[in-house]
């Protein structure tokens, strides 16, 4: 059955998908693996990293490390991404119209993403956006990281949609299998990943440069004169 204007909701990942961030994130893996030993290209980087900081440093450092340890490691990436991206802080082209009419719709918006909630206050309270979203689910609220469906399934739920009314907007992969395993329909944004790597989902109703495409627009205006 076709999603109607009644009963959509929109579920945004953040990193790579509202911003156009994930070089900086790479850059700041980059660093501080190498500052603490681990010798890794930046290119080993962009295909490797993906998911919860704690599920990323038990997979390359060990599973060893105390908790205290691990949560140390990922405060002092992030740290470093949000040095490297203060100064260059901004949403991806067309996404705040896009966001209005929604909102003039009255059509819910959560936020599900890996991040940690330092970085989703830098982000959304850095440009004063916080109030667009319903319901925010970060990566300290959740116990499995993507490509499980937890973060999406718990956004679903906060902004009282059911999942096959629930369009999510992501950029990787491994994002893109969340929504799919939580049987949601997507847009993936952005050109970092390939899209053959993509191949594999289902769901995907189209890919994106930025919300100013045609396809994005054709298919909400069909779904809000509904």
């Amino acid at each position: 059955m076709p999603i109607q204007r009644t009963n959509l909701g929109i579920i945004f990942d953040m990193d790579g998908t509202m911003f156009d961030n994930m070089e900086v994130h790479h850059a700041a893996w980059h660093q501080e693996l190498n500052k603490n030993g681990i010798t890794i290209s930046l290119d080993e980087v962009r295909q490797t990293i993906h998911g919860k900081n704690e599920e990323i440093i038990k997979k390359i450092y060990g599973t060893h490390l105390s908790d205290e340890q691990i949560h140390a490691l990922a405060d002092e990436k992030e740290f470093a991404y949000r040095i490297l991206y203060q100064k260059d802080l901004r949403l991806r082209k067309g996404l705040e119209q896009f966001v209005t009419t929604l909102r003039k719709n009255n059509i819910p918006i959560a936020i599900g993403t890996a991040a940690p909630s330092k970085n989703v206050d830098f982000a959304l309270d850095g440009l004063n956006i916080r109030s667009w979203f319903n319901t925010i689910v970060h990566a300290e609220m959740v116990e499995q990281g993507k490509p499980h469906p937890e973060v999406f399934l718990k956004a679903a739920h906060y902004i009282n949609k059911s999942t096959q009314h629930c369009i999510v907007f992501e950029d990787s992969p491994t994002g893109a299998m969340a929504a799919a395993n939580a049987g949601m329909d997507m847009f993936i944004v952005g050109q970092d990943y390939a899209q053959k790597q993509f191949a594999h989902i289902k769901g995907i109703i189209g890919f994106i440069d930025d919300y100013d495409n045609a396809l994005l627009h054709n298919h909400f205006d069909l779904i809000l004169n509904s």
